[in-house]
C-alpha cells in the first residue's frame, strides 16, 4: 500500500529533485573538466544519483493515484 502525498510534500520532493540535478550537473562538469581528482566528488555523484532515483520513483507512484 502506498501513501498519497499532499501537494506540499510533492512540491518539496520536486524542489529537492531540482537541487539534486543542479548539483549532479556541477559534479559532472567538474569531472569533465578534471577540476578534481578526488574520489569524493564521484562518491557524492553516486549518492545523489541514487537519491534522484528514489524521488523519481515516489513521484511516479503518486502519478498513478
Amino acid at each position: 500500500m502506498t501513501m498519497t502525498l499532499s501537494g506540499a510534500e510533492i512540491r518539496a520532493l520536486i524542489q529537492e529533485l531540482v537541487e539534486l540535478q543542479d548539483r549532479i550537473d556541477e559534479l559532472r562538469l567538474a569531472e569533465k573538466n578534471r577540476w578534481s581528482t578526488s574520489v569524493e566528488p564521484h562518491q557524492e555523484l553516486v549518492r545523489l544519483s541514487h537519491r534522484e532515483g528514489e524521488i523519481v520513483a515516489v513521484l511516479r507512484l503518486q502519478r498513478l493515484h
